[in-house]
Parts: C-alpha cells; sequence; structure tokens
C-alpha cells in the first residue's frame, strides 16, 4: 500500500510540475502575442492603416520579448515604414 502511495506522489510532482510549464509557456506566449498586436497598432498609427498588413508577417517573426522590444525601440526612431521594415529585417535576421 505504500507503494502505491508513493508512485502517487511521485506521479501528482510531476503533473504539477509539468502543468507549472506549460501555463506559464501559455502566459510567455500570450505576453508575446499582446506585444505584437501593440505594435502592430503603434505602427498603423504612425505609418497608416494601410500598412499594417504588410508589417503583420515580419512582426509575427518576432518571437522574443526582446525582439519586440527592439522592435519598438526601432519604431520610435525611424522615419518611415520603409526604414522601419529594414531595421526589422535587419534585426530578425531576414536580411
Amino acid at each position: 500500500m505504500q507503494d502505491h502511495e508513493e508512485v502517487a506522489s511521485v506521479f501528482e510532482r510531476s503533473f504539477d510540475r509539468a502543468f507549472d510549464k506549460v501555463r506559464t509557456e501559455g502566459r510567455n506566449e500570450g505576453q508575446i502575442d499582446g506585444m505584437r498586436e501593440v505594435l502592430l497598432w503603434q505602427a498603423a498609427k504612425k505609418f497608416g492603416l494601410n500598412r499594417r498588413d504588410a508589417l503583420s508577417d515580419l512582426v509575427a517573426g518576432l518571437r522574443t520579448t526582446d525582439q519586440l522590444g527592439c522592435a519598438g525601440e526601432f519604431l520610435l526612431d525611424c522615419e518611415d515604414a520603409d526604414e522601419f521594415v529594414r531595421l526589422l529585417r535587419r534585426n530578425s535576421g531576414g536580411g
């Protein structure tokens, strides 16, 4: 009976760790999705709504909060949408 309880306890701890990891990853992904949406909104506001679709593929390629933070700084510093696109491509390794 004690062996069964130990196995159940190990299983519960493993399940709890896995659940915590999935919850954290989901939270991080949600944060990144939100940052992407804000960046697109700001770019559309700065350059016009017609640029949003053109930028969405580039912004979708930004996968970390660091990349998105840099992109936000680029947006503040650039003069036009073409410069912003060049900076995004250079930062993401896309040429």
